[in-house]
């Protein structure tokens, strides 16, 4: 005891600042993983849960009435039990004129639309019995997957994503008819409401066979949208559905699909790790640079404790030990109760594995800050702190 009272009297200054140095190192760096790991969960949540999570795109074309599109499912679903819904699907663009009836007149789109139709396997929420009424809630808390299982009452509903239902109608007013203009050909669909898929592409999603009708084609099917029981499992999911099927479908994710959102993620993770690489090593610099600068001057005093019989060497390196845990303990406590607060401000998700997730790179950095006092206390100790003698 008496040793690490030596060592706080001679160092003591040096401590603090080490101290409270290391203390807003981790502050910064634990603050920068957690608004990398938000931002990758919000963005998550804005797509997965508005969209299918991969899909397979068959490699030849293929026409639906010459494939048994149930087996197809069930050996989809045989590669994995990861799988919770699969579903055929086509999709492509036209260019349309599109006019729909309203209580106050007639509401106009022209121009290129993007079509999905997503086949009605099964029905899994009755949309049509629920919302078909004037001024109804015209949103959509379903994916295209499951709201589109609807059409197995009735095929002939579309539902536009934001950037076609702003474009087209500014007010909604009521269940509306729309006619579907295509040089000299017309179609009618009727309007179910919005979905909030976050893309900026005027997109109307539909069942297959309306689908069909509007792209001008016929019994065609371009592969099948697969969900994840948990969204966790993926990116898994997708290699396991590669390996086995690379031979008769090109395999995606939800993330490939959305090319510019993942660049930007990208982009703020590439950033986040550079600004952490930057904190780290400045301050561990900084501290071993003060470590070393406080022994070369208690060079005298040491030699003298050194002649005396206390060589302090591992009392000086279990006070970084203590140092370093009380640093961390007061980050990650500060960053558990205050994490939450500064997220909302950006409207960023918050959970416990992400404060959970930041406590790997805090013991991380706790090791390796350690791992190199250690060495530079016990070069510098050899060559300043000699025997008189």
């Amino acid at each position: 005891m008496a040793t690490f009272k030596l060592v706080i009297r001679l160092f003591k200054t040096s401590f603090f600042v080490t101290f409270l140095f290391y203390t807003i190192a981790l502050l910064i760096v634990l603050s920068v993983v957690v608004l990398k790991d938000s931002y990758k969960q919000s963005l998550q949540k804005q797509f997965l849960n508005k969209q299918p999570h991969i899909k397979l795109s068959y490699i030849s074309s293929v026409n639906s009435k010459s494939i048994d599109i149930q087996k197809e499912i069930e050996k989809i679903k045989s590669v994995s039990s990861k799988i919770g819904v699969v579903s055929p699907y086509i999709t492509g663009s036209k260019t349309f004129s599109i006019t729909g009836a309203k209580i106050t007149g007639a509401a106009r789109y022209s121009g290129d639309v993007k079509i999905v139709g997503v086949g009605d396997r099964e029905f899994v929420y009755d949309f049509y019995n629920l919302h078909f009424l004037p001024r109804g809630e015209f949103n959509v808390a379903y994916t295209p997957l499951f709201f589109l299982y609807s059409f197995r009452k009735s095929h002939d509903l579309v539902i536009f994503n934001e950037a076609l239902f702003n474009s087209f109608y500014p007010v909604i007013e009521s269940i509306t008819t729309l006619e579907f203009r295509d040089n000299n050909k017309k179609l009618y669909a009727r309007f179910a409401g919005k979905f909030e898929d976050y893309d900026e592409t005027p997109i109307l999603y539909t069942s297959l066979q309306k689908a069909n009708q509007l792209l001008g084609s016929q019994n065609r099917i371009d592969g099948f949208f697969v969900n994840a029981k948990d969204s966790k499992d993926i990116e898994v999911l997708k290699d396991e559905l590669k390996k086995v099927l690379k031979n008769r479908f090109v395999v995606t994710s939800w993330l490939e699909e959305r090319a510019k959102q993942q660049q930007m993620f990208n982009l703020f993770n590439t950033l986040s790790m550079i600004v952490i690489a930057v904190v780290v090593f400045l301050t561990v610099l900084f501290v071993l640079l003060l470590l070393y600068n406080s022994i070369v001057k208690k060079s005298y005093h040491l030699s003298v404790l050194y002649t005396l019989g206390f060589y302090l060497k591992m009392e000086i390196f279990m006070v970084l030990v203590g140092i370093v845990f009380f640093a961390s303990a007061i980050s990650f406590v500060l960053l558990q109760n205050y994490a939450g607060n500064i997220l909302s401000l950006f409207e960023l998700s918050y959970n416990f594995d992400i404060i959970l997730h930041s406590f790997y790179y805090l013991f991380f950095l706790d090791i390796l800050f350690l791992f190199v006092s250690y060495i530079l206390i016990d070069n510098s100790y050899k060559l300043k702190a000699k025997s008189i003698f």
